[in-house]
């Protein structure tokens, strides 16, 4: 929702073709190359214009090799030397105007990247391409100065919100080009603040007070994208609960990007924590439970469920996004020992509140949950096997409970929402194979969001088979039905983290920032490289 600037950013300006297929290109662009110059009896013009192409290669690569890589330095040079060899099949090739068009390229790549003085090496290849490179040297003068002024635009929207938009710009590059975060979570922390997060932590035992299973629910959201801030939060804690033998569930609470954790180093540190709280637990009481009740409303649905504590989930009846943490706050005015769960279920653009207030309103306060104390529970966490696309490393993992005689399950895969439909079909297959009653959702990792150009993320079920998914779902839920045991004692904790996290107006406004910086960042380039194209095509049109 408020990464969408980055998004349309990053599909338009880091989408490369593969090495391969680039050598395979210049190979093919240079074959064509030396054929023509041939033919034409242009062997000296096509040899410097070459070697201007080849000076903007090692500029670039001089500049930063961890950055510019072999393969995107050489991403240009193919359809640099095929225009060269259209060019010179009709007319008589200018050089030094054509090479500016790719200079003035490799200029903005390193003025934005690293500092002017590297990129100001690109007129050289002007120079050499051509005997007499004046025109082109005006070409890449004007260009260069139209993309400066450009930059002062850019610089000048970043003060508003308290940052640098060019080094903004910079370390969202280079954490997407090298992975290197220092840059980007330096911006992330000015455009945080101070706030008190939340998370709840359960675990259940047998009567000889053995650990059975555990829950946790995070109201720290897990964003803003791929491996930073608190991006890959659940994933982490799933993996590092199961190498630890811990079988362990972890549910989405309530929460949306303004829950977000600035810093991608405080997630080791809540791993960490939770980690040791389920190795050490305090406070056991005796288990109560009570089965679910379900309150369907227009708008949404909610499940509660006695499990020690009062277990509240809920999901859109149709199609929706993140249940916003002023959700929780509602319920724990009312309710203050409630945990509250964001099944995540069913992809959509519009927010849980405040269409979904009504039917909260029914959710039964304290004084109406009646206790029971059959209960028989497992919970069971596994990788999984469907596409990494789709689900993290976290995996799969199932909570299954008898109260009563009742049985419900909650199903919760490690991914980020799943696709309309997908939530209903696996319920109904469900039901047949002897497991009536139960919710399915997605812990909401952002670890897989935005890994590729142009892809925000894939949806659980959005190119698996459902059947696949169905048969991973029997897999886990079998196993987990299998290991209940009866619980007669659980524990409880609600965690208090205080961190910077993501302040959900700057990040909003950056979005917006940032997809006009590129629009106009795009519009400049495209007006730089007009001028010496324009010129070309008149020239071939006047004189044939």
């Amino acid at each position: 929702m408020y990464s969408e600037g980055f998004r349309k950013g990053y599909k338009m300006i880091f989408s490369f073709p593969s090495l391969k297929i680039t050598i395979a290109e210049l190979l093919v662009a240079l074959a064509f190359l030396a054929i023509v110059s041939y033919a034409k009896h242009l062997n000296i013009e096509g040899f410097r214009y070459l070697t201007a192409l080849f000076v903007l290669f090692f500029i670039m690569r001089l500049a930063d090799p961890a950055l510019f890589t072999l393969r995107r330095s050489l991403s240009l040079m193919p359809p640099a030397l095929l225009l060269w060899t259209l060019i010179a099949i009709i007319s008589r090739p200018e050089n030094s105007v054509l090479i500016s068009l790719f200079a003035l390229m490799y200029y903005a790549a390193i003025r934005a990247m690293k500092s002017g003085r590297r990129a100001i090496l690109t007129f050289l290849s002007v120079v050499i391409a051509d005997s007499l490179p004046f025109i082109g040297a005006a070409f890449w003068l004007i260009g260069a100065l139209i993309f400066e002024a450009t930059l002062y635009i850019v610089e000048k929207r970043g003060t508003k919100i308290g940052i640098d938009a060019i080094e903004s710009f910079r370390g969202f590059a280079e954490y997407i080009l090298t992975r290197e975060k220092r840059g980007i979570e330096e911006t992330l922390v000015k455009l945080s603040s101070k706030k008190r997060l939340y998370l709840d932590a359960y675990t259940f035992y047998d009567c000889e007070k053995k650990p059975v299973g555990s829950i946790v629910i995070l109201y720290i959201h897990p964003g803003p994208f791929r491996d930073l801030g608190s991006s890959a939060l659940p994933s982490i804690l799933l993996d590092q609960a199961r190498k630890r033998g811990y079988n362990l569930i972890v549910f989405h609470g309530p929460s949306t990007h303004g829950e977000d954790l600035a810093q991608s180093a405080v997630v080791k540190k809540v791993v960490n924590t939770i980690l040791s709280w389920l190795n050490n637990p305090n406070n056991i009481k005796g288990m109560s439970a009570q089965p679910p009740r379900t309150i369907k409303g227009k708008y949404c649905c909610v499940h509660t469920i006695l499990l020690g504590n009062p277990i509240i989930m809920l999901e859109h009846v149709e199609k929706g996004e993140d249940f916003p943490f002023e959700t929780v706050k509602a319920i724990w005015q009312r309710y203050p020992n409630a945990s509250v769960i964001d099944l995540h279920n069913s992809l959509g653009d519009e927010l849980g509140n405040p269409k979904c207030a009504e039917t909260l309103q029914n959710v039964p306060p304290n004084s109406e949950i009646k206790t029971e104390t059959k209960c028989r529970l497992a919970v069971i966490s596994k990788p999984s096997s469907l596409s990494p696309e789709e689900v993290g490393p976290g995996g799969v993992a199932a909570l299954y409970a008898e109260i009563n005689g009742a049985s419900f399950y909650a199903l919760i895969f490690d991914g980020n929402n799943a696709v309309p439909g997908l939530r209903e079909y696996l319920q109904n297959e469900l039901r047949k194979r002897g497991f009536p009653k139960g919710v399915v959702g997605t812990t909401d990792t952002h670890l897989m969001s935005g890994m590729k150009p142009g892809v925000d993320y894939t949806p659980l079920g959005g190119k698996t088979a459902w059947t696949r998914i169905l048969e991973e779902s029997l897999n886990v839920l079998n196993q987990a039905k299998r290991a209940a045991r009866s619980i007669l004692f659980y524990s409880y904790r609600r965690f208090e983290i205080d961190a910077l996290a993501l302040d959900e107006d700057k990040l909003k406004e950056l979005s917006k920032i940032t997809e006009k910086n590129v629009r106009d960042v795009t519009a400049a380039l495209a007006l730089a490289f007009s001028l010496p194209l324009l010129y070309l095509i008149l020239k071939l049109l006047l004189n044939p």
